[in-house]
């Protein structure tokens, strides 16, 4: 299997310590809220020009995989691309498809390029077996997992926020999650690779003994055994 991850190669279209790269630095990162986001940049850029939209080639920066059906690594890629996506799917979009109760003639997303709906359904279902391998083989070697919950809004007619629910992460949401931690640790190794002396890569500190003994003893209180 060939499977690309890409993001937006936003430098291109921001020189250098221009007017548009310091208010970039200044704002730092778009800001999400309920109704309305607070972009980061100019909306020709985050919207248009830097938003891998579906049918149009945009500039990109791109890892590449050949994998075998258990994800593991047989050759890769790394570099400044130029994409055409063939359709913008969302992920209930695509939990429908792995569900196997997606209707093509309800969905909203279009299909580009010459594709078929046979080849995008095929191809996420693919993934999707190859993610779920992906991901039971970092949760045997060790992986920790970490759910923080999120809230999701719904919105009466004026765009005010009327209630709240918990966010439910699904397989089309790991799906994703394990492609996008395969593309950055292999960006990782690539530039510790390239810039040993430069890298910067994050190392957790071994455990604090004293806490450790303190879990040891409320576990103890309260019958838990602890490996």
């Amino acid at each position: 299997f060939r499977v690309g991850v890409h993001i937006a190669d936003v430098a291109t279209f921001i020189p250098p310590y221009s007017a548009l790269d310091y208010e970039a630095g200044l704002r730092s990162t778009s800001v999400y809220l309920v109704q309305r986001v607070i972009p980061m940049l100019p909306p020709l850029l985050c919207e248009e020009l830097c938003s891998l939209n579906p049918g149009v080639e945009r500039f990109a920066f791109s890892v590449v995989w050949d994998l075998d059906a258990d994800g593991n690594i047989r050759s890769q890629w790394a570099g400044r691309s130029v994409i055409c996506s063939c359709a913008k799917l969302a992920y209930p979009m695509v939990q429908d498809m792995i569900e196997g109760r997606f209707e093509r003639e309800t969905c909203p997303a279009t299909i580009h390029g010459g594709h078929t709906w046979d080849e995008v359904v095929g191809d996420c279902l693919a993934l999707h077996q190859i993610a779920m391998r992906m991901r039971k083989a970092r949760f045997d070697n060790g992986a920790l997992r970490l759910d923080n919950v999120r809230l999701t809004f719904r919105m009466d007619k004026d765009g005010n926020p009327v209630s709240a629910g918990q966010y439910v992460q699904q397989e089309a949401n790991q799906l994703v999650e394990e492609f996008m931690l395969l593309a950055n640790m292999s960006v990782a190794q690539i530039i510790s690779k390239a810039f040993p002396e430069l890298a910067m890569l994050r190392r957790h500190p071994p455990p604090n003994e004293r806490k450790l003994k303190e879990l040891q003893c409320v576990a103890d209180d309260c019958s838990l055994q602890i490996d």
